[in-house]
């Protein structure tokens, strides 16, 4: 996605710096055990939500048009569920 210039600098870092310390999240979490891993996951489930914020925000003031808007929140709906089936599945086994 292209962001207009003014808002390139504001709210499409703050969009790219959040997605990168999410995947960093889930590297991290990938790694761990038991409740340092969930610990991690649940950060990332919030980061997620932030992002999404984010997202509807640049979507607010038409940094992203319709058909963007609706692809990535798409895809990180799909990584919410798959982030929350994570954190289910570490909570029953331990």
């Amino acid at each position: 996605m292209k962001f207009p210039k003014p808002s390139r600098y504001s709210v499409g870092v703050k969009i790219e710096n959040t997605l990168l310390e999410v995947i960093e999240l889930l590297y991290l979490a990938q790694s761990k055990r038991g409740n340092s891993r969930l610990l991690i996951l649940n950060k990332a489930d919030i980061l997620l939500r932030i992002l999404f914020v984010h997202l509807r925000l640049a979507y607010k003031i038409k940094c992203l048009n319709d058909a963007g808007f609706a692809i990535l929140s798409e895809k990180l709906i799909e990584i919410g569920k798959m982030v929350g089936g994570w954190i289910k599945y570490t909570n029953t086994s331990q």
